[in-house]
């Protein structure tokens, strides 16, 4: 899962070939065998998976205001509209595509564009969809949307490493040297994906403790949007920290700090425990 991070591109512009039963198949599996993992506030969620069409009662077209192209198919579900359940669908959720990204699959985190009736089905008071991702094979050639979104998210810049992850107790920037295990699964974290590219995820390095920090984008997003779109991306973090440590064989525990140090400008989420 580690190579899928490194690897993994948005994908909005999508080539023309449909699904096959065995995709679908396949798909629906890795939904199916993510509906009983928990995030690290222990929600569970049920992802459905979507044919992008409307030939049978079963499929409906997704409107995304033009931003994707020749979808055939998305995947999507529900959480409750609070942080701590908005945290564990972006850090589940990230895993589900990291495994389509192993089997090949092209997708895209799509949180802010796309038409949300079009997708749900009715709610329950304080649920919400938060994202959903196409599903598909990406197209040899982006439209000119596609450079256009990509270049107004400077989607291919990423912060530097000593901006986001420092010392605990000096905050001071951590030494990014690479030939550390952690220093590794930091920079994974670095690589994710996040809403307009905001990066707003902060960590900080306790001695075997990493604590999770929100750095919040002013005025990002706006009063109207209907829910915290930058706590799904601190759980896209954590999600690929973790993935991180599964990697070099790092046990690890969740647990919340409740004497966590007040940082300027950063809303303090979770702290994780590593075992050596």
């Amino acid at each position: 899962m580690r190579d899928a991070i490194l690897s993994r591109v948005s994908t909005r512009t999508f080539n023309k070939q449909q699904l096959s039963g065995k995709d679908i198949q396949k798909i629906e599996a890795i939904l199916e065998e993510y509906k009983s993992i928990k995030g690290p506030f222990d929600h569970v969620f049920k992802f459905n998976f979507r044919l992008n069409d409307s030939k049978s009662p079963e499929s409906r077209k997704v409107g995304t205001y033009g931003v994707l192209r020749h979808v055939p198919g998305f995947i999507g579900g529900i959480c409750e509209n609070e942080l701590k359940s908005l945290v564990d669908y972006g850090y589940i959720f990230e895993r589900v595509i990291l495994e389509l990204t192993k089997e090949e699959y092209d997708t895209c985190w799509i949180g802010g564009t796309f038409k949300r009736k079009d997708f749900e089905k009715k709610l329950k008071e304080n649920e919400i969809i938060p994202a959903i991702s196409p599903v598909g094979f990406r197209a040899l050639k982006r439209t000119m949307i596609e450079r256009f979104v990509r270049n107004s998210a400077e989607s291919d810049n990423r912060k530097i490493f000593d901006e986001m992850f420092k010392d605990y107790n000096t905050l001071e920037p951590l030494n990014d040297t690479f030939e550390n295990p952690i220093m590794q699964c930091l920079d994974l974290v670095r690589k994710g994906p996040s809403a307009s590219n905001k990066q707003p995820w902060r960590a900080y390095l306790d001695n075997d403790i990493i604590h999770f920090y929100l750095k919040r984008t002013q005025r990002y997003p706006s009063d109207s949007f209907p829910y915290d779109i930058q706590a799904l991306d601190i759980g896209i973090a954590i999600s690929n920290f973790t993935v991180g440590l599964e990697y070099f064989d790092f046990e690890y525990t969740y647990f919340h700090n409740d004497k966590a140090n007040k940082i300027d400008f950063n809303d303090y989420v979770i702290s994780i425990k590593i075992k050596k």
